[in-house]
């Protein structure tokens, strides 16, 4: 037998062991799922995710098999939904901002997601994302990329700093008529609603491996890949902090809304759409 031929018998051995692990691992998600449908329990994502830990100790939450096991939960009706958010039209909500002809035109987009908001004009940017990130309905209003530029590092970094979560994005035409700046609602506390469209993660991937397990995760919930954007560490410049984006639908915003708060409890920084 030539060289050619026991490579080709050797690569299709070890995709048949690959093949059979991968599905004895997937049985076994199967059994955890049926152990909690015979408790007749209505997990929520952290209750699920310690079930996975407990029955799988070795087994990282940021891969694509908890993904499986949380998709299998929810096709159960096994899976708390996410907290779809409806805002009170009584409550009153702040739109902090830092007055431009930009910003002001955001402002009038972004009242269209939340009803009859009081407009704060501000002359300070760290005062209206500390305002955001600590008040209860507080939004702040900040220019976050444009066309030219791509991601603003500036307010990249007091995002991060304030912990800040995306509620919505829209784009606007700068006066040169060319230039499209992004600018984006936020606040203090992550929000799913039913026009939820895309969402957000920011980490700092241990290695290689677990960036591709995050991005296999989420394909395998069937959000797309939108964007990555990568952002040196301040005290290190050889370390980078990755903000992933993904497309979502109505279909499958639970599952990727559980494995969110489950894998990336620390890193969820968005559930928006564009206006």
């Amino acid at each position: 037998m030539i060289d050619q031929e026991i490579l080709q018998k050797n690569v299709a051995y070890a995709e048949n062991l690959w093949r059979q692990a991968n599905s004895i691992y997937l049985g076994q998600l199967e059994e955890a799922a049926k152990i909690v449908a015979s408790k007749k329990a209505l997990l929520s994502p952290i209750a699920a995710a310690s079930i996975y830990s407990t029955a799988f100790p070795n087994a990282s939450l940021i891969s694509e098999k908890f993904a499986v096991f949380l998709q299998l939960l929810w096709d159960k009706a096994l899976l708390q939904p996410a907290p779809l958010q409806k805002h009170d039209a009584k409550e009153s909500y702040s739109f902090l901002y830092v007055p431009s002809s930009y910003t002001e035109l955001a402002c009038q987009r972004f009242a269209s997601v939340i009803p009859s908001p009081r407009f704060a004009p501000q002359t300070d940017f760290q005062k209206i994302c500390e305002s955001a990130s600590s008040e209860k309905n507080s939004f702040c209003i900040l220019p976050i990329s444009s066309s030219t530029e791509g991601e603003l590092p500036a307010f990249a970094r007091m995002i991060h700093e304030y912990e800040l979560k995306t509620r919505a994005v829209c784009d606007v035409i700068t006066s040169d008529g060319e230039t499209e700046l992004r600018l984006a609602l936020l606040t203090g506390q992550i929000c799913w609603t039913e026009r939820t469209t895309f969402a957000e993660i920011s980490f700092q991937p241990e290695s290689g491996r677990q960036m591709i397990d995050a991005l296999l995760a989420m394909e395998r919930l069937s959000a797309g890949l939108y964007r990555i954007n990568a952002r040196p560490m301040e005290y290190n410049m050889n370390k980078f902090y990755y903000k992933i984006t993904v497309n979502i639908t109505p279909k499958n915003i639970h599952s990727v809304a559980a494995f969110i708060k489950a894998a990336f409890p620390m890193g969820a920084c968005g559930a928006f759409h564009i206006i």
